[in-house]
């Protein structure tokens, strides 16, 4: 779900390392020259480097685009030990250049580079140089600031380079700042997308909710209704006024169990908006969903999906959304509060001509004298449910061709199993 900075972002950011790069090589480039005037307080093994980094840095700048990551690591470590030479050519642990240790690294983080080596790399080198002059292995370059500022080229030299250096990491961090600030914006974009989804998804369960208890609690009234005015008509003896009274109650008893049913239809699945769908693809999408939804994050997902589009089911598409929606949302509000090791595991696969879904989780489970209810009646063991979640998914899955079978045992789980027909030549099997 991650998306990538945009074009703009990126080519900026390509430029302003590159041009990090350039000007390494150019800075060090005149400090190799500096050395053709006399009095040049570092030692000539100052110049070697300098001309090793120069010539390095030019040919990185040359193939900058064609870097991969790993051998930018390598190019930033090799960096760093041509610093850590310069530092000890330029006075050691006295050294002018010992602060721009902290500006490789601030340039090598707006590189990509992998910090815990570059770290490492920067201490050992810098440790070991000041070591090995401490204890004689290296013989230590004897520098004064005094005899730095007696030489204007070298002092101009080592103001230019700190700056330098410290311009160019300004930039990177400028540009890796707004990086991170756009990449931040564009997640919290993707995230009000997903909570937009959650909400779609989530309004088709309420609504089939909210109708399928309203028609299961005036069926009951309306049937009652109708019996009495056909008994009160046929066991009395009405008058002609009396027996049309009771025909208009009939008749408007009948139009109102039709508006029911036509609401029942409403939320009922139908066959518009089908296409050849791969199952896994579906689920995917909904676990990005759900994974806002409250509790989700304390639930382990599994999936076990065949290659991709290996078979294909004749399907809505947001229609298995919400079979995928309802059932991951049982799972997660079935586990009891303070429940650890939460677990949903979901699992694809072809069956012959079916495509096989389960959905197992390891919650509470449903007692028996529950489970044998679970049919066509809303059932829910929630404080606050209505239990009419299943209904509409068994009533998607089924107006598939699919059948959905519930297995639970309490203290092991639940598993939710549904087949649907694959999808063959344009023809569901």
């Amino acid at each position: 779900m991650t998306k990538s900075p945009s074009p703009a972002a990126l080519y900026e950011y390509k430029f302003v390392q590159r041009g990090h790069v350039l000007l390494t090589s150019l800075v060090t480039t005149v400090a190799a020259l500096l050395f053709l005037l006399p009095d040049y307080p570092f030692a000539i093994g100052y110049m070697g480097v300098c001309i090793a980094s120069a010539i390095f840095h030019l040919l990185l700048f040359l193939v900058f685009d064609r870097v991969t990551p790993a051998w930018l690591n390598v190019a930033n470590v090799i960096n760093l030990f041509m610093l850590a030479l310069s530092v000890h050519y330029t006075g050691g642990i006295l050294s002018p250049f010992n602060g721009v240790f902290v500006l490789v690294l601030l340039s090598g983080a707006g590189y990509g580079v992998k910090m815990p080596l570059a770290l490492l790399s920067a201490i050992g080198f810098y440790v070991g140089i000041i070591f090995a002059e401490k204890y004689g292995y290296l013989e230590p370059v004897h520098l004064t600031p005094a005899v730095i500022y007696e030489s204007w080229p070298a002092t101009l030299m080592i103001v230019i380079s700190v700056v330098s250096f410290m311009l160019s990491s300004g930039s990177i961090y400028r540009v890796t700042v707004n990086s991170l600030r756009e990449k931040i914006a564009r997640e919290l974009e993707i995230k009000e997308g997903i909570k937009s989804e959650l909400v779609r998804l989530e309004a088709p369960s309420q609504v089939g909710l909210l109708v399928n208890k309203i028609a299961h609690d005036m069926r009951g009234p309306l049937t009652s209704l109708a019996g009495f005015i056909q008994l009160l008509r046929e066991e009395n003896d009405l008058s002609e006024e009396s027996q049309k009274d009771c025909e208009v109650f009939l008749q408007e008893l009948t139009r109102v169990g039709a508006l029911i049913n036509g609401m029942l239809k409403f939320v009922k699945p139908g066959q518009a908006g089908r296409e050849p769908l791969f199952p896994p693809d579906v689920i995917r999408a909904v676990l990005s969903v759900i994974s806002f939804f409250p509790g989700a994050n304390a639930v382990q997902f599994t999936t076990d999906f065949p290659p991709a589009d290996s078979f294909q089911v004749l399907a809505n598409k947001h229609e298995l959304q919400q079979v995928f929606f309802n059932v991951f949302k049982n799972s997660i509000e079935a586990f009891m509060p303070g429940t650890f090791d939460r677990a949903v595991a979901v699992s694809v696969r072809r069956d012959g001509d079916i495509a096989l879904i389960v959905i197992k989780d390891n919650g509470p489970g449903i007692p028996a004298s529950l489970l044998v209810k679970l049919s066509r009646d809303a059932l829910s063991s929630k404080e606050q449910g209505s239990g009419v979640g299943l209904v509409i998914v068994r009533d998607i899955i089924e107006g598939h061709g699919g059948t959905l079978e519930v297995n639970s045992k309490v203290g092991e789980g639940t598993s939710i199993v549904a087949t649907i027909p694959i999808h063959h030549n344009g023809v569901n099997s």
